[in-house]
């Protein structure tokens, strides 16, 4: 039997790349998919998308959803957080894209061949949507999965049936930190636009406080830096906003100080219900899920914003006409570099004529936390090729046991790794 003969019997084909490996199959299934008679053998394959802090990376999901196999629905997976899904939401419909969210009311719902099946991630809506599957189980055979900031929860789901299932799995992340020993397939880095401001851009400020009286001296700071230099900035409309609290008893007490300092601003604290002060006082409550038209109720020079979960990831703290953004930013440095880096929402695309934003940092050590920053985004470029690294180092360990005769190099005390290691560098250089 012929080579084309075999390749054209999509039984006898089937048969025989089924005992490849992992690896292998996924080379024959991107180029042989058609020739599959049980599609469900291509293994699934992972991307990774790289995008700084609010770069762009809600539109390159909607490109996806678009583009890359359109004749799949995409089974959206979100944090767990309404206002990203309300935000989603409504780049879907600027996209003409059809979509179902799945909840209680909707796990029942048949299948109308909409492109998008948006989740947020909690126990509840994943339970709806296995009910969504399963009466669906005809009509969703095959899908692709899009985990919008995975490295959050790829722990928790990557076991899970929804994405052991999945053809194509596109993971989206700011912070990948967590992938360097994942078995990504590809990785897609963002350029950013011109007017983008990120990390290097942003004026950024170390401003470095006593361990003694820790918190006491965290607040004066603070009100040092909106008293003498958010609120005497001229011209222009300001937000500042503050990210040191993570009790909402603590952001509240402080924004009901802020606003007897300033009256004149209010203070927004951001929490599932939105509290406004004025003066001392709450003047509204409002349970919004659109942080933009919340920002479109204030015409006041200044605006202070006061948030903790609902700053750390994906959400845009701007108006709806993008004419507004945060000018001011506080935060405290922490050695969760993920944490700090998702909760710059400082970072965006500016007007060119736009004063360059500032960035305080809070500390109580002499380190450069700057520094620490941009080495640890600087390593994002190299997550790629560290599985290749290990695995070079591990052929190299096995050839030069074999050389000398030893049965395993997992057993091999430091001393002796070390040595094998160095006569390989010296025989290199």
């Amino acid at each position: 039997m012929s080579c084309t003969q075999v390749i054209y019997n999509r039984d006898l084909f089937t048969h025989i790349v089924s005992y490849l490996s992992v690896e292998e199959l996924k080379v024959v299934a991107e180029k042989f998919r058609d020739l599959l008679h049980y599609d469900y053998i291509a293994p699934t394959k992972h991307t990774l998308v790289y995008g700084e802090v609010q770069s762009g990376k809600t539109g390159k999901i909607m490109d996806y959803i678009q583009r890359y196999m359109p004749q799949l629905p995409k089974l959206l997976i979100l944090q767990n957080n309404v206002f990203m899904q309300d935000q989603y939401v409504r780049a879907l419909k600027s996209r003409q894209i059809s979509y179902t969210v799945i909840h209680g009311q909707t796990k029942t719902r048949e299948y109308r061949q909409e492109q998008v099946i948006v989740l947020i991630n909690n126990k509840y809506r994943k339970n709806a949507l296995l009910e969504y599957l399963a009466k669906n189980k005809y009509s969703l055979k095959q899908f692709c999965l899009i985990l919008d900031e995975s490295d959050q929860y790829l722990h928790s789901i990557r076991r899970n049936p929804i994405f052991t299932t999945a053809k194509h799995v596109l993971h989206v992340t700011a912070t990948p930190f967590h992938y360097k020993k994942f078995p990504l397939d590809d990785m897609v880095m963002l350029k950013p636009r011109n007017n983008y401001v990120g990390l290097k851009e942003v004026v950024f400020r170390e401003v470095m406080i006593s361990n003694e009286n820790y918190v006491a001296n965290m607040h004066a700071s603070m009100h040092n830096i909106i008293g003498q230099q958010f609120t005497s900035v001229p011209d222009g409309k300001g937000i500042m906003m503050i990210t040191c609290f993570n009790k909402i008893v603590t952001m509240k007490e402080q924004a009901f100080i802020l606003s007897r300092r300033h009256p004149s601003i209010p203070v927004i604290v951001v929490t599932m219900n939105t509290f406004v002060y004025v003066n001392g006082a709450i003047t509204m409550t409002i349970k919004k899920k659109n942080i933009q038209k919340l920002f479109d109720m204030f015409d006041h020079k200044n605006i202070i914003v006061i948030a903790n979960r609902l700053s750390n990831r994906g959400i845009n703290y701007t108006n709806s006409t993008y004419s507004r953004h945060i000018t001011h930013q506080i935060s405290v440095a922490s050695n969760n570099y993920t944490s700090f880096i998702q909760k710059c929402r400082i970072f965006g695309v500016r007007e060119s004529n736009e004063p360059r934003p500032v960035l305080y940092c809070i500390k109580s050590t002499t380190d450069g936390y700057y520094d620490k920053l941009i080495r640890r985004l600087d390593t994002v470029s190299k997550i790629k090729q560290q599985p290749d690294k290990i695995k070079n180092t591990v052929r190299t360990l096995k050839q030069r046991c074999k050389e000398r005769g030893i049965k395993g190099y997992s057993k091999l005390r430091k001393g002796e790794l070390i040595a094998l290691l160095q006569d390989e560098l010296d025989e290199s250089n």
